[in-house]
């Protein structure tokens, strides 16, 4: 006997919303996406949004680096990752 997806109906029966294109075929929903934050995107002095990725990237190519080599959980590289937040933050990201 062949399994067929369950309909539409005894998803939302069950509770199960289509979040996700394959939530049904998994058996779990997808999460809900996290909720739009009030705060503006920083702007650099064009006024274009800045990108997080390219934000600080000496204490970003420091912390990678201690990570590639020593692990996140060192002592060294914990201490260099919240210097990197410290700077995200102050280039107005929330963090």
């Amino acid at each position: 006997v062949p399994s067929f997806p369950p309909s539409l109906h005894q998803r939302r029966r069950r509770g199960v919303t289509m979040a996700g294109k394959w939530a049904w075929f998994s058996g779990w929903a997808a999460p809900d996406p996290p909720p739009a934050s009030n705060a503006a995107t920083p702007t650099d002095a064009n006024g274009k949004p800045k990108k997080i990725c390219c934000a600080c990237p000496e204490t970003k190519g420091v912390r990678d680096t201690c990570i590639a080599s020593k692990g996140e959980e060192h002592p060294e590289c914990v201490a260099l990752i919240e210097k990197h937040k410290q700077c995200l933050r102050a280039e107005g990201f929330n963090i």
